[in-house]
């Protein structure tokens, strides 16, 4: 039996919106019952697979944040992580756009099937059916990508290095004998060649300039390693490039070399974004620099380090504190747009505080590091704010909910915290505890 007009109306408005593929198309503007008869084949195959679920469990998705590096490589290396021992569990992953690295998709590959966007659609677009319930073969993405998941069992894949120490061997660079890092500095441009007609300026607080890294640069070139800028689509070119100082991301940028740096580095200096995602899933060092929000970096392995940007009050003409900045709702706040409607300015780190904790950060590789006493202050006030955020609102809304993801906090339990910060800028900036 038709809908109601007024109903019909209420589902064609929902599909514009919803429009994602054509099985959407036609579900959203054909009677329910017509569109089931029309896809019977669809209809058999997902009650066999429902049937199948007595033995095996066979999940269908479509992922949905393809183009941004970040989540492509940290969202399904989660993925893959939580069910790689599951051997009663076939998962079929299609994407939703070209993927921004072909050479970590065909990583991924190794461990997951992927099949075409056309041919998971229909099984998704059942699950609006009142007829039919597939949720529960549907995959759950986490794309929160500051998700702890340091705890599961780390992936081992197959890539073959040797073109890249080729590569750079005609270059005149023996990167067998030679350590190097990878160092990154987030700026616009990546995000606007993307073409998917978003804005993305809400963003523009988490870029941070290249040439703060100077400093940096020449002083790991003197003490023996080869340095790497790292980055693809980048705005500008590094003004201090030498012989051990490359300007990768200008010059030699392709998905195999991003691999094979990322997999090879002694560390990577990053901020907090896409980029150094790839070291991730190799386990790699990371320092962390410029980093805001401060609750997104509190739950990371035993292998980062971090410093981050400064939140200066326009109105009190002063530096916020970790509580103030808790009390004004920045602790996890991904959105430009509401520091910028609090009157705050978000500082970059200067380079003197970029150098001091690289030496931080090499020492505490080499296990010569101690902490100071600010180091555990900072790490007890994080503590306190992120019990705060839990027992402030028993029924969360999904967006504390994310927030607490992106913290790293699973379930509402707070881990002991991992967080490791450079003694340099938390002495220096002692306002901050």
């Amino acid at each position: 039996m038709f809908k109601t007009e007024d109903n019909f109306i209420k589902r064609i408005k929902k599909g514009i919106e919803k429009n994602k593929n054509f099985s959407e198309y036609l579900y959203f503007n054909l009677p329910e019952k017509i569109f089931i008869i029309l896809f019977t084949p669809i209809v058999l195959i997902a009650c066999i697979i429902k049937l199948l679920s007595f033995f095996i469990n066979i999940q269908v998705g479509v992922f949905e944040r393809t183009a941004r590096i970040g989540h492509f490589v940290a969202d399904l290396n989660l993925l893959i992580k939580e069910n790689l021992n599951k051997k009663n569990k076939i998962i079929l992953i299609a994407l939703d756009g070209d993927p921004p690295n072909n050479e970590v998709y065909e990583l991924f590959k190794q461990k997951i099937f992927f099949i075409p966007k056309w041919v998971i659609n229909p099984f998704i677009v059942l699950n609006y059916s009142k007829y039919f319930n597939f949720k529960k073969h549907l995959v759950n993405f986490n794309y929160h990508t500051g998700y702890d998941y340091s705890d599961l069992d780390n992936i081992t894949y197959k890539f073959n290095d040797q073109k890249g120490f080729e590569y750079f061997n005609k270059l005149g660079i023996d990167l067998k004998k030679n350590k190097f890092v990878c160092i990154y500095a987030r700026d616009q441009n990546y995000i606007k060649n993307l073409n998917n007609f978003q804005n993305f300026d809400h963003s523009e607080f988490r870029n941070a300039d290249i040439n703060n890294y100077k400093t940096t640069a020449q002083y790991l070139e003197a003490e023996g390693y080869y340095v790497f800028r790292f980055g693809k689509n980048m705005e500008n070119k590094i003004s201090f490039s030498s012989d051990k100082i490359i300007d990768y991301a200008s010059f030699h940028q392709n998905d195999y070399l991003d691999v094979f740096l990322s997999k090879n580095c002694e560390f990577f200096i990053g901020n907090g974004s896409g980029a150094e995602s790839i070291s991730r899933i190799f386990d790699k060092p990371i320092l962390t620099t410029n980093f805001t929000p401060i609750g997104v970096s509190l739950q990371k392995n035993e292998k980062y380090f971090c410093i981050f940007k400064k939140l200066f009050c326009n109105i009190e003409k002063k530096f916020l504190s970790i509580d103030e900045i808790s009390q004004k709702h920045l602790f996890f706040e991904y959105d430009g747009a509401a520091y910028q409607k609090k009157n705050i300015t978000v500082v970059e780190n200067s380079e003197d505080e970029i150098l001091e904790a690289t030496k931080e950060f090499i020492m505490y590789l080499n296990g010569s590091f101690k902490e100071n006493v600010e180091n555990s202050l900072f790490r007890d006030k994080c503590f306190k704010i992120l019990n705060h955020e839990i027992s402030k609102d028993k029924n969360m809304d999904s967006e504390s909910q994310n927030n607490l993801r992106y913290a790293g906090i699973r379930n509402k339990q707070i881990k002991p915290l991992k967080l490791v910060a450079s003694n340099y800028f938390l002495h220096k900036n002692k306002y901050l505890i």
